[in-house]
């Protein structure tokens, strides 16, 4: 069963909002998707810190190490990739739309960013449900829940996953790409 986080992640405007007061600016609805995932959520799950039994979100820890999946246009150019950084901010993975919210972006930037859409719009078509009602296993909205299903195949079709991935399969599968930035980046490529 697909555990939801509901608490660390809003958008507002075109800044994505973290836990305890981080952000990243200039994120759209693509960033919006993918941090939503089960695959985010995945990886946020097996590095996260915790205080009692509650994820601490880390910026430097968690989102900057994040291996971001490679979208490309159909002339294989990559749109959005994303390098270790590790220097403690949260950034937004290498932007090449000037802003734009994924229009005229590669088909599975668009796709993702369609169903991150779909997400916001099932939470408004709710507004008088708290974050908590709408992401309780009990009484989450049906509509909800096939626009978060739809966003997960969506992010683990951008990654070339296949949808029967276990968990600790996806885990591992983000820390082999992950090595691989790390490596890429210790080569100055």
């Amino acid at each position: 069963m697909r555990h939801y986080d509901h608490s660390a992640f809003s958008i507002l405007h075109s800044a994505l909002c973290i836990a305890l007061a981080a952000s990243a600016a200039d994120a759209t609805l693509y960033h919006f998707g993918v941090i939503t995932s089960n695959v985010h959520n995945a990886w946020m799950r097996s590095i996260c810190g915790r205080l009692k039994s509650d994820y601490r979100y880390s910026g430097a820890i968690v989102y900057n190490n994040f291996p971001w999946p490679e979208c490309r246009s159909a002339d294989g150019s990559s749109a959005y990739s994303k390098a270790v950084e590790g220097n403690g901010c949260i950034t937004t993975p290498g932007r090449t739309d000037n802003g734009q919210n994924a229009a005229g972006g590669p088909p599975a930037l668009r796709q993702i960013a369609a169903t991150a859409q779909a997400i916001l719009d099932a939470r408004a078509a709710h507004p008088d449900c708290s974050l908590k009602i709408l992401y309780d296993e009990l009484t989450m909205p049906p509509d909800l829940r096939k626009a978060h299903q739809e966003n997960d195949r969506a992010v683990m079709a951008a990654y070339g996953f296949s949808t029967k991935m276990t968990e600790s399969e996806c885990v591992a599968e983000l820390f082999k790409r992950y090595q691989e930035l790390v490596n890429t980046k210790g080569k100055g490529q």
